[in-house]
């Protein structure tokens, strides 16, 4: 069964092949979602989602900076899933990831 087929999860913190968000992405692929993974370097959550497999797409954002998750909610897919593993950067009780809730739907 595809739990997952047609959905698509924003995740952070999966640049690491040995992290828990990378395993969080590849069970989502695994049921059937699409990701968007998110980095502070464009070019290692590009690398990243090639090694999920194609149809994935990874963008540079700063999960502390409001501008850089509303640049990277404007390329993510409409109506994302938005997905942040507790190692993804500093904890807080507030995060700016929900801007990205807000600026996908």
């Amino acid at each position: 069964m595809v739990l997952l087929d047609g959905r698509v999860a924003v995740i952070s913190g999966t640049v690491s092949p040995r992290g828990i968000g990378r395993a969080t992405a590849e069970l989502f692929v695994e049921h059937g979602a699409r990701i968007v993974i998110l980095d502070f370097d464009e070019t290692t959550s590009g690398s990243a989602t090639a090694e999920l497999s194609s149809g994935h797409l990874g963008f540079a954002c700063d999960v502390t900076k409001p501008e850089s998750c509303k640049a990277a909610a404007r390329g993510a897919p409409h109506r994302a899933w938005i997905i942040r593993p507790a190692d993804a950067g500093p904890y807080r009780r507030t995060s700016h990831m929900t801007f990205l809730k807000e600026d996908v739907r």
